[in-house]
């Protein structure tokens, strides 16, 4: 693995265990995370683009084969476990994904059907609330790839034009199919990750932590914007990227100060942050009411505790640890890989 590059992998690694932690957490904490875990993955897939590994052309079916096809194995796996197993344990109070006729479908059928249709609405996407980002990183990335052969110099005001469209019409902006609304207001983070690369691996830039530092503290003490991009929750939307690009940047300077080490642990999830993007959150429900039995505790006083919720978020990654490495041995199709 000395031909990879450590760092990204060190990012990935934080940023898929943060991706884990905000998701079992109930606290201000995971709020806070919210602002800026999804964009630092489009932000990375940006960054792939220009790595050495990534400089082979990728066409859309090398896109269908990393993105697409985990999306659909992973969806048709955690729904099946949930339509038939945890269906029976958990509240079914859903509202209808779906509208007019098709809306009074049982909402397991419902369900199913937006696994092929990918509306980010009401309560999709329930059986593995995560999984939305797929279909919304490969649009993001067929989108920027376009954009990048036909634009030109104007490629900026091109990404800048379609984000700014989604804010405008953000009272109008119909749901579209694969969460495109979504990709609108991601490509900006593709782009810099695109470009920034080499700056991300290069500079120190000092003066850009302290910066930092002080939009997040301003935004923070002053707005506390609340950012869920499934949700399409951009509350002061003008905070969004400089807020979420901030905490990207820290996020950067940490992962150059541990990346020297060679965490084992972190680069092992970097490199398997997909697997652990898609499987975590119907674990992390099984692992939670496990603990809920064990302490006594509802599993709403546990996710109100950051220190439990972040020994929860570990236990998860240790249960994904032999799933993972056996999905890459076996069956590597599953996640775009080929039979090494």
């Amino acid at each position: 693995m000395r031909d990879r590059d450590i760092t990204l992998d060190v990012l990935k690694g934080l940023g898929i265990f943060l991706v884990v932690f905000a998701h079992t957490t109930k606290t201000e904490l995971s709020s806070v995370i919210y602002l800026f875990h999804m964009p630092l993955f489009f932000l990375l897939s940006g960054c792939a683009l220009n790595y050495s590994r990534h400089k082979q052309n990728v066409g859309l079916a090398g896109y269908i084969r990393s993105l697409v096809v985990p999306y659909f194995v992973f969806s048709f796996i955690t729904f099946v476990y949930w339509a038939v197993i945890e269906w029976r344990f958990r509240p079914s109070d859903l509202n209808p994904i779906f509208t007019g006729a098709i809306g009074t479908l049982d909402i397991r059928v419902q369900e199913f059907l937006n696994i092929f249709t990918a509306y980010s609405v009401n309560d999709a996407f329930e059986y593995d609330v995560v999984i939305w980002f797929l279909p919304c990183l490969f649009c993001c990335l067929v989108l920027y790839k376009w954009l990048k052969l036909h634009t030109g110099a104007w490629l900026p005001l091109w990404i800048v034009g379609f984000a700014a469209l989604y804010f405008c019409l953000e009272k109008v902006m119909p749901l579209l199919p694969w969460c495109f609304e979504i990709a609108l207001v991601a490509l900006p983070f593709i782009w810099i990750g695109d470009k920034c690369y080499t700056i991300i691996k290069t500079n120190n830039l000092f003066g850009g932590i302290i910066l930092s530092v002080l939009v997040i503290t301003g935004g923070l003490l002053y707005f506390y914007p609340h950012i869920d991009m499934r949700g399409h929750s951009f509350s002061q939307w003008w905070l969004f990227y400089p807020m979420a690009l901030s905490f990207i940047f820290l996020t950067v300077k940490l992962s150059r100060v541990i990346s020297p080490y060679e965490h084992g642990v972190l680069q092992w999830m970097g490199r398997n942050s997909l697997v652990i993007m898609c499987l975590h959150e119907p674990i992390k429900r099984v692992v939670l009411q496990i603990a809920s039995l064990l302490t006594g505790f509802d599993t709403t006083v546990i996710r109100n505790s950051d220190i439990a919720s972040f020994m929860i978020a570990v236990v998860i990654i240790s249960i994904l640890y032999p799933i993972t490495n056996a999905i890459t041995r076996y069956v590597p199709f599953v996640i775009g890989k080929r039979n090494e």
